[in-house]
């Protein structure tokens, strides 16, 4: 087998490892759902004995002044329609704007705790599950709102005992607002097809960070730098639980619209996430095969699908070079190179569109490398961008 041969097939394999997550990987997840049928909730939506489910309305919010009173009523609206057994706790970290004075408008209907300092949200988290007297802590971020029926809907999968974590869709209510939104949007439309099709055969890999809930005894104290969404889910995995999402409810939010805030967004989110893995990976180690293998697909090969791509893009370049010659691969590099930026100057939707979707790749290529040499992300700042009044449809 020559050289070249060999970097071509190295390439081609490359490739494939970098795409498995965009699409073969749900393949096989649809032959199995095809093959066995989808799991469902057992008993299905049954109530549990005796007095149904209490849950805890967890909000960690920082300088969120913009959005926490529409957050404070939506909650009141769901815990009305709840018919009782709800509690709703926020957490201010270090705020230095109104959100703690708008959130103790609220006061005693909502039990506001507050940090002068800025610890971040994991210390948030722990304090108000600490605080918390109900069952189930459902765990929402401020900038987003959700249907009325969010608990009546939770409490029924809750009444099944298996079920130790529900994940609840997430919609954005902007999705054709830049090309950033436009990829953002699609992709996480894409996300929750797959989180649906992990839940059908048996549970999903990582819940969505918007909004989620687990039952109150099996969460465990986080350290910071975690990625909390992937980690409290996956923790309640390796306790012997089904991780599902749930059907009839709805989270929604509005995406951040620009390229600039999805890439920090993207390096903070796969910095922890390698975090989690690290911590996380004594435990995830020994589950089953079908478990391992969907969270290798969704996520290891996802952090690394960037580098997978590009290495397999230099290898191809390598080759092409040897065969044709330096100078012409590099004016037709150059000349891409060229056409794309001219078409990004032109406002061509489709070339911005891509633009947006090599940013958003970029930003969880450099999240790797960060998170490889030990960063951890233990506060931010929310995008500016997305905090705004959201109404579901």
């Amino acid at each position: 087998m020559t050289l070249d041969l060999i970097a071509l097939v190295s390439a081609g394999a490359l490739a494939l490892l970098g795409l498995w997550p965009f699409g073969p990987y749900q393949l096989t997840l649809l032959a199995a759902r095809a093959l066995f049928g989808p799991r469902s909730v057992r008993p299905p939506f049954r109530p549990e004995v005796g007095a149904p489910a209490t849950f805890a309305l967890c909000v960690c919010a920082h300088n969120e002044e913009a959005v926490i009173e529409q957050k404070i009523r939506n909650l009141l609206d769901i815990k009305e329609t709840a018919g009782g057994g709800v509690e709703i706790l926020i957490y201010c970290d270090g705020c230095t704007d109104r959100t703690v004075e708008i959130a103790r408008r609220f006061e005693p209907d909502v039990k506001v705790f507050v940090s002068e300092e800025r610890r971040g949200k994991i210390y948030g988290m722990n304090v108000l599950a600490d605080a918390a007297a109900s069952a189930v802590l459902v765990f929402t971020d401020a900038d987003i709102v959700a249907d009325r029926e969010l608990v009546r809907v939770l409490r029924r999968y809750f009444g099944d005992p298996q079920v130790g974590c529900v994940d609840v869709p997430l919609k954005h209510t902007n999705p054709d607002a830049t090309p950033t939104t436009e990829v953002g949007t699609t992709y996480f439309r894409f996300e929750g097809w797959t989180k649906q099709l992990e839940s059908d055969t048996g549970s999903l890999i990582g819940s969505t960070g918007g909004c989620y809930a687990l039952r109150r005894d099996l969460y465990r104290r986080l350290s910071p730098g975690l990625c909390d969404d992937l980690h409290v889910s996956m923790s309640v995995l390796v306790q012997g639980f089904r991780v599902v999402r749930a059907s009839g409810v709805h989270s929604y939010e509005a995406h951040p619209t620009l390229a600039e805030e999805e890439f920090r967004r993207r390096v903070r989110q796969t910095t922890q996430a390698l975090h989690s893995h690290r911590v996380l990976w004594p435990e995830l180690r020994r589950l089953g095969a079908w478990n391992l293998y969907k969270y290798f697909s969704h996520r290891l090969l996802r952090w690394f699908s960037g580098w997978c791509l590009l290495v397999a893009s230099l290898l191809v370049l390598v080759v092409a070079c040897r065969t044709f010659g330096l100078a012409p691969v590099v004016l037709t590099v150059t000349g891409g190179a060229a056409a794309f930026a001219s078409a990004r100057a032109l406002r061509v939707k489709l070339a911005d569109r891509l633009w947006s979707a090599l940013v958003a790749l970029a930003g969880t290529s450099f999240g790797v490398i960060m998170g490889l040499r030990g960063h951890r992300a233990v506060t931010w700042e929310g995008a500016r961008s997305s905090r705004r009044a959201v109404l579901p449809p």
